[in-house]
């Protein structure tokens, strides 16, 4: 295992030579990219096309104005008004353009930057006095006014336009905004544009200065969305549901995985967050399960790559570690957008990847700008517990109120208890101070003490994180780069956890001719962790000892917890001492990965263009664990290491077709072909029986267990997708993909999967100019999508070296049936939905309905034992998924230069159901543990919670036994609970005052339930809050209380003369005494399950952030271009749940497989965080 890194050069350079190549390239390349960024114009780039018969030259000249950031000067009289042309040009420049349009005309121009003037030959120029710029000859009466254009955050916007509406007069904005114009007379009518603002008519009242404030256009009607491919359409011709959320939105309130952050931010997204620390996974589901037994994580893809997002040996119910997921390593502060493809509508065009719908990540690249920008992001958090279990105070180890003990011993001539430290329940007598034999020394006497209800958070400490980003960036209309490093430090809250992540971005653009651009980006990844936490029913989890310390010991005295012989010290065998479990039981991991890409784009004609596009995702994963001698899963010591070397190559090729057939249809056609080649290889070993303590390597091991598996997978693929767009308000987009896939059934590689989706924009068809409505449209679409298979399931082979046979290494063959024909799932989905804005964009409403369903799910059955296998594979069952999502964004408070109110509030309702399973089950099992089951049930909704539940009367009250106690029903299980919520929903507030920002996010969870191991443990062990709650001693000394419920049958008692006479009739509540373990024990020693599923509805304030953009005033005398400073929170307390006060949270959840949902035990306290972000410009 490598040592901890002392510094970043070290750090990256470590003597990797493919990292050191990757880095040469990397230099060599930005220097090319820099010395290409000179003597290039935006006039030499930027290519137009126009179809216009029989225009007035003005109306060309608009039309060029309204397609470019061009814009005309000129002074009246110059242009003809009646002069007409006809220009037909395909990817031209703008001085070829003007050439033609011009051509036998005295008017000639000259272009500087995006300014071109326009005037006759033999003209007098008069230059701007601001920019240098040409402008039209200043008569005596004009007036010169100077000012700046400005965002909501005080931020210059470099090229917005100024025109004198009604004119083509009128400038564009320099690099920091300012702007100087020459206005005719004062009855003008000023129009101020910003691509992404909303525009604004300002009439001209004879100021010689005017600072002007655009809002951001936050409807996205206009709005160009990436799609599949990284192929860009406008929002408007989407026939899908898709919604974006913007890069600012991950790096302030920040989560080190950049998936939790979505959580209440899309509708119909459902997040939840793995108690594992910073650097564990984050499941995400997308229009709820499509799987039963198979994968329902959505494909993630970054710059147009699909990246690998395994969690490699997750936990599960009976332990293991989280190592995290693959877009873990993903750093927010280089995220530009991120956009998700809800279903398979949106998805269809990734086939066999597109059941769970598709996260497309768009990092940030450099932009055309004066000089060298550097962007430096600095954000530190403090996380503190949330919740935590919940203790009671006052009842010692023992049973029936009395303690456990195991003899005496005489000390100092007295005789005291010893308590049996076999016996570690609490169930004991009340902690009165009662004087036994110390646990510790048995040379001396103990004082018993009950310890504070909260003492365990004490075991815990405050963890924090920092993290820090410098990015550079430059270019020009030709070239573009951006440089970024990235550093994250976590210490967890359990002593000894950290978690460091350093990377290295480059994004590369240039275009080496007219026709030909390379785009290229490569991103080095680098963490390390220590200790993360073991999690579930591992013997290693330190939660487990902290549910059964008995409530007398101080947590302070277990820190002592060896002796000199390096043996363990605790109150009892059946359990770690917790300050063992984090310093004898330690793991280590480091990762090493490149994730890139090179594409080149060739524009054959103004049409017709090619693009080549490979990219790759490898990384080595290296893990180390040790276990001292001592360690009760592993009496005689253990050590293992293992490497993981993973990798993912897509590579594709697209031709691009793009062309007006008259002014009224239009239309786009994708033809695409391509490979996916994928790969997972694990070595390693684990050896027992350590020789020498504390030498942890595997030569010192008596025993070496080896472990080897190589998995391969291969996928080619051929797609189409086109759209025609008729007068652009009506928009069909069809698409097919055919992939062939080595991981199914020899007759079944090839699988076709089509779509078809339309787009209609009513309010331009019919051409509704109304105040009320400003635009709405409805959209349609069917689609189908395959979720692909694990490797190996269609023929015989070994599972790899997984066990030894007088000390050599042994591979065996799997238990498994193969299945020859095996298919993959099928999805077919059906959406309908429309997008309405009202009063000018200040109301928007997106709804969506859907159903879908998922055929040939590949399910593993069990079959006997007698067969030498376990189980075999097949195609069987159906699973549907119907639901509607709802996104409403309005602004109620909208103030001029004042106070301004934005709320979006997003609802999503889904329903899972299984339809059937294989011939002959009914049921399958997707997790089972000793307090339940979470199972498919042909004919239920997906994902049941399955055990025994309370007796009760017809009227659903609890029925007694003859002593009072709780029954269980029957010796059948029942339906206990469901997993899936009945609505999730999240609410944004956002308000805005001059400098001054303050957002909420509120995060909903409405019905579903948990099953709670935690609440089980605590009921077992007695340790609970809730077992000391409704007690209280009875006359013979021993704490009692009485069950919740009614007598099933006649109760009789003795009268004291030998007579049984009637005390309580069938149906009357209890008045019978019981013991605090038949009380609250009575529920696990008669796997009452019922009692620990509990309701996981939520409301939660997930996020605030408060933040002041400062504003030019105060930063112009200083190097700064921009600053901002925020005060963050992120996951800060539950509005409302329902976990019954025992301090455990409704999200809980132990691994992001799908079979680990609905179920938690031993979970590790939840935190919320607090923290400043400062983010600076240059």
């Amino acid at each position: 295992m490598k040592k901890k890194c002392k510094n970043v050069t070290s750090l990256f350079l470590r003597g990797n030579s493919k990292i050191l190549l990757i880095m040469r390239l990397t230099t060599i390349f930005t220097f090319l990219m820099f010395f290409s960024t000179m003597g290039n114009t935006y006039s030499q780039i930027k290519k137009l096309n126009l179809n216009l018969s029989d225009y007035a030259v003005n109306d060309v000249l608009s039309e060029i104005e309204d397609n470019s950031e061009f814009i005309f000067i000129y002074e009246t009289g110059t242009i003809d008004p009646m002069l007409k042309k006809t220009i037909n040009v395909k990817d031209e420049t703008i001085d070829k353009v003007l050439d033609q349009l011009f051509e036998g005309t005295e008017v000639v121009y000259k272009i500087e930057g995006r300014q071109v003037l326009l005037y006759k030959k033999g003209s007098d120029l008069v230059r701007n006095p601001f920019f240098a710029n040409p402008m039209q000859e200043q008569k005596q009466e004009d007036k010169i006014i100077t000012g700046k254009v400005i965002d909501e955050g005080g931020l210059g916007l470099p090229g917005a336009s100024i025109v004198i509406k009604g004119t083509t007069k009128g400038t564009i904005t320099d690099s920091d905004g300012n702007f100087t114009l020459k206005i005719p007379s004062d009855d003008v009518i000023l129009e101020i544009r910003f691509l992404g603002y909303v525009t604004q008519e300002i009439p001209y009242k004879g100021q010689s200065v005017m600072n002007i404030t655009l809002e951001q256009d936050l409807t996205g009607i206009g709005e160009v969305v990436v799609t599949a491919f990284g192929i860009s359409k406008e929002a408007k011709s989407l026939g899908y549901a898709a919604q974006k959320v913007k890069g600012e939105e991950f790096s302030e309130a920040r989560e080190t995985n950049i998936a939790s952050s979505l959580a209440g931010k899309v509708a119909g997204v459902q997040v939840t967050n793995i108690a594992t620390g910073a650097g564990g996974s984050s499941r995400v589901v997308i229009r709820g399960n499509s799987s039963i037994a198979g994968n329902d994580a959505p494909l993630y893809v970054v710059d147009g790559i699909p990246i690998d997002n395994q969690n490699l040996d997750p936990a599960q119910y009976k332990g293991g570690v989280d190592y995290g997921d693959g877009i873990a390593d993903i750093n927010p502060d280089d995220v530009e957008s991120m956009t998700v493809l809800k279903g398979p509508n949106a998805a269809a065009l990734y086939g066999a990847r597109a059941a769970n719908g598709v996260i497309l990540i768009t990092t940030k690249s450099g932009k055309s700008r004066k000089g060298l920008g550097i962007t430096i992001n600095s954000n530190v958090t403090v996380d503190n517990i949330a919740t935590a279990p919940t203790f009671q105070d006052k009842f010692a180890t023992g049973y029936w109120s009395e303690f456990a003990t195991r003899g005496t011993s005489i000390i100092d001539g007295v005789e005291y208890p010893i308590l049996n430290n076999r016996a570690y329940q609490s169930w004991g007598p009340a902690i009165e101070g009662q004087l036994v034999v110390d646990w510790q020394d048995p040379t001396k006497v103990l004082k018993l003490v009950a310890q504070p209800s909260d003492n365990v958070k004490n075991f815990f400490q405050n963890g924090y994180t920092a993290t820090n980003t410098i990015a550079f960036s430059g270019g020009n209309e030709k070239t573009t780069m951006r440089v970024s490093i990235s550093d994250l430090r976590n210490e967890g809250i359990i002593p000894g956890s950290t978690f460091n992540r350093q990377s290295i971005t480059f994004r590369g653009n240039t275009k080496i001719t007219d026709k030909i651009t390379i785009d290229a980006k490569v991103n080095y990844v680098h963490h390390e962790a220590n200790n993360r936490p073991n999690v579930s029913a591992s013997a290693a989890n330190v939660v487990s000892p902290l549910l059964n310390v008995p409530r007398f010991i101080d947590f302070n005295r277990m820190r002592n917890y060896k002796d000199e012989n390096g043996n363990p010290i605790n109150f009892s065998p059946k359990y770690e001492n917790p300050y063992w479990t984090i310093n004898e039981i330690k793991n280590e991991d480091s990762r090493d990965r490149i994730i890139g890409f090179v594409s080149l784009k060739y524009d054959l004609t103004d049409w017709f263009s090619i693009q080549a596009r490979t990219g790759t995702d490898f990384y080595t994963d290296e893990r180390f664990s040790r276990k001292a001698k001592g360690t009760r899963s592993a009496r005689t010591g253990s050590v293992s290491n293992y490497t993981w070397h993973v990798k993912e190559n897509n590579s594709d090729i697209l031709l691009l077709f793009n062309k007006d057939f008259s002014n009224n249809l239009s239309g786009t056609l994708t033809l695409g072909a391509s490979n996916m080649r994928a790969s997972r290889e694990i070595t390693g070993a684990r050896g027992v029986n350590l020789r020498t303590p504390g030498l942890y390597h595997i030569s010192n091991a008596g025993e070496i267990i080896p472990r080897y598996a190589k998995i391969e997978r291969e996928m080619n693929s051929v797609f189409a997708a086109g759209q025609l767009a008729y007068k652009d308000y009506l928009f069909v987009d069809v698409t097919g993909r055919n992939d062939w896939s080595s991981v199914l059934g020899m007759n079944n590689y090839s699988f076709f999967y089509p779509s078809v989706t339309t787009s209609f924009v009513f309010t331009d068809a019919f051409k509704i100019d109304s105040n009320t409505l400003t635009f709405g449209k409805v959209r349609l679409g069917y689609a189908e999508v395959g979720n692909d298979s694990n490797p190996y399931l269609t023929s015989f082979g070994y599972v790899g070296l997984t066990q030894t046979v007088n000390g050599q290494g042994q591979a065996e063959i799997q238990s498994r049936i193969p299945n020859p024909n095996l298919k993959n799932e099928l999805t077919r989905s059906y959406e309908f939905g429309g997008d309405i804005r009202l009063f000018k964009n200040r109301i928007g409403l997106d709804f969506t309905y859907y159903n879908s369903s998922t055929r040939n799910q590949i399910l593993p059955v069990n079959i006997s034992s007698a067969t030498g296998f376990s189980n075999m594979v097949i195609n069987a069952g159906e699973i549907t998924n119907n639901g509607f999502e709802l996104l409403l964004d309005a602004t109620p408070v909208k103030l001029k230069n004042s106070l301004q109110w934005d709320v979006t509030f997003n609802f999503a309702k889904n329903k899972s159901k299984v339809v059937s399973l294989a011939d002959g089950i009914e049921t399958h099992e997707m997790s089972r543990d000793r307090w339940g089951t979470i199972e498919a049930r042909a004919g239920e909704d997906f994902g049941n919670i399955v055990g025994f539940a309370y007796k009760r009367n017809e009227d659903g009250v609890k029925l007694l036994d003859a002593y009072g106690r709780y029954q269980r029903d029957g010796s059948n299980v029942k339906i206990l609970g469901n997993i899936q919520p009945d609505w999730i929903a999240g609410l944004t507030n956002r308000f805005s005052f001059k400098g001054f920002t303050l957002s909420s996010l509120i995060d909903f969870k409405i019905g579903g339930e948990l099953l709670s191991g935690t609440k089980y443990i605590l009921a077992a062990r007695g340790t609970g809050r809730f077992t000391a709650e409704n007690v209280w001693q009875n006359d013979k000394g021993a704490w009692v209380g009485i069950a919740d419920g009614v007598m099933e049958n006649d109760y009789y008692v003795d009268d004291g003369n030998g007579n049984q006479v009637l005390h309580l009739a069938a149906g009357e509540k209890s008045d019978i005494e019981l013991a605090r373990l038949n009380l609250y024990g009575r529920w696990t020693r008669n796997d009452i399950i019922e009692e620990f599923v509990l309701d996981a509805s939520y409301i939660m304030l997930r996020e605030v952030n408060f933040g002041y953009t400062l504003p030019k005033s105060i930063l112009k005398k200083t190097p700064l271009a921009s600053a901002k400073i925020s005060l963050v929170g992120r996951n800060l307390f539950y509005i409302k749940e329902h976990m019954q006060g025992i301090g455990i949270t409704p999200e809980a959840a132990f691994s992001s497989a799908s079979g680990a949902q609905g179920s938690e035990s031993y979970t590790l306290p939840s935190t919320r965080s607090f923290g400043l972000n400062i983010n600076l410009g240059f």
